[in-house]
């Protein structure tokens, strides 16, 4: 019962008692345990082969069927009751991006957010980062985001864009720099807009353009924590590793996801900064 994006506790939101009420005549009638298993089962990344051989139909089971009809139940309840033509999931787990290309009746697309790997290790490393989803929960509160290790987040890093890169066809995956969001929103996200609206005839529109916007409450679940603030919100990139990130962890980061740093621009090579 964490707290939605809108401020209320989840089962106090109107708009996703709304959802529940559409998609299942109420959550009540979702059993959460069964539910919590099957993703379990189905939505980690040791499944990941699984779920490749039954894309490619070559295992089907009824469990994984239903669970993806749920999913896809959750998802058109959510558009129903939003008015929305495209929903914005911010998952960022491989398995279930697999897991919703092949729900019945869902058309998804994959916006690839990628920030440099040092500084993912660094965030990773910070201790005693509240979660204010939890702000007020009976048993929740004073709850923390968890911590990796310098080593673990490198290899996370890489196993998850590595996934992406292999799993998502070109055509479907939009690969964007954090960095780059960060330094020119206006243009990124009039290309995130074109590919969400690809096969449409609704062109995408930036109706931000500059590096300062109004937060307003949407009724989002789970992601980053700037979902609970209000007002003006300026896009300033977090960079604070350059500075206090130790050189050995530096190092390590590095050494562990040299390939893809190197694959997505952030490390030249000799060739590359002497024709620059």
């Amino acid at each position: 019962d964490e707290r939605c994006g809108c401020g209320e506790a989840f089962s106090s939101c109107g708009f996703w008692r709304s959802v529940g009420k559409r998609g299942f005549g109420g959550w009540e009638h979702i059993d959460v345990d069964a539910m919590l298993d099957a993703d379990r089962r189905f939505a980690r990344q040791r499944r990941v082969p699984r779920l490749l051989l039954s894309s490619l139909h070559l295992i089907e089971g009824a469990d994984l069927l239903a669970y993806r009809q749920r999913l896809a139940d959750l998802y058109a309840a959510v558009q129903e009751v939003s008015g929305c033509s495209v929903i914005v999931d911010s998952t960022k787990d491989p398995a279930y991006s697999l897991l919703l290309r092949d729900a019945p009746g869902l058309e998804v697309r994959l916006i690839h957010l990628v920030r440099d790997s040092r500084g993912v290790a660094y965030s990773w490393s910070k201790t005693r980062v509240d979660r204010p989803e939890y702000a007020g929960h009976p048993v929740l509160r004073n709850t923390y985001m968890g911590t990796r290790r310098t080593w673990q987040a490198a290899l996370h890093w890489d196993l998850k864009n590595l996934l992406f890169q292999c799993l998502v066809h070109p055509a479907r995956r939009h690969v964007v720099r954090y960095e780059s969001l960060l330094a020119e929103p206006t243009r990124q996200l009039a290309r995130i807009l074109r590919v969400a609206n690809e096969g449409t005839e609704k062109e995408g529109e930036v109706t931000q353009p500059c590096h300062e916007f109004e937060y307003l409450p949407f009724h989002t679940l789970g992601g980053n924590r700037v979902r609970f603030q209000r007002g003006p919100i300026i896009l300033q990139p977090d960079d604070e590793w350059r500075v206090k990130m130790r050189r050995s962890e530096r190092l390590t980061v590095e050494a562990l996801t040299l390939p893809l740093l190197a694959a997505y621009g952030y490390i030249r090579s000799p060739r590359q900064r002497h024709s620059s």
